[in-house]
């Protein structure tokens, strides 16, 4: 058989280089064919769906107010080492979210409040427990010392008041053992609202 020749490439038989080319438009065809599959296939393993991170400050107000029938709870006359406790009123958790309660005594004049009595040293103890009265024995949980301490009190059920919710509210003084100043003293008790453990 006679192979024709093609002069314009180097005497390369014809029907080769036509064979050459049938193959690269395959390879063509193939590698197009190739390239919509990788696209569709990388379609497929896209992320979807997506996620982002998001966050929100609610707007808490923490609050407590006492309701006392006077202005000036008075202990009345008590002897030095000895104790006197009094109903204060009741405490509203008038907030918007549960809480737990601090309590912080002041210092007078003349004595300084601590843990335990001494000469010019006091105590002050309170606490809330619904339907205790002023003359209610053993139920003082906390003393209020002057950097603050935590009550233990607050709703019997869980251990904390819950917004909206009132308790009634007493104090326990005990008097110094021995003092230097004869005179009445003036103390305070703040109470403020805390977040809950």
């Amino acid at each position: 058989m006679i192979k024709v020749l093609c002069f314009g490439t180097n005497f390369v038989p014809c029907d080769e280089i036509m064979s050459q080319k049938k193959e690269v438009r395959k390879m063509k065809k193939l590698l197009g064919f190739l390239l919509v599959f990788g696209l569709m296939t990388s379609a497929a393993y896209a992320v979807n769906p997506d996620t982002c991170v998001m966050t929100v400050t609610p707007a808490v107000i923490y609050s407590v107010a006492i309701a006392s029938d006077g202005v000036v709870q008075d202990f009345g006359t008590v002897d030095l080492g000895l104790s006197a406790e009094i109903y204060v009123g009741t405490i509203t958790n008038d907030g918007n979210v549960n809480c737990d309660l601090l309590a912080q005594g002041s210092n007078t004049a003349a004595w300084t409040n601590s843990t335990a009595i001494g000469t010019d040293l006091y105590t002050l103890q309170v606490a809330t427990n619904s339907g205790q009265t002023a003359t209610a024995d053993g139920t003082w949980t906390l003393t209020a010392t002057v950097g603050g301490d935590e009550m233990a009190t607050n709703s019997a059920t869980n251990g904390l008041l819950v917004a909206g919710a009132d308790e009634y509210f007493n104090a326990k003084i005990t008097l110094p053992d021995t003092s230097s100043n004869p005179d009445q003293q003036t103390l305070t008790l703040s109470i403020w609202a805390a977040i809950t453990d």
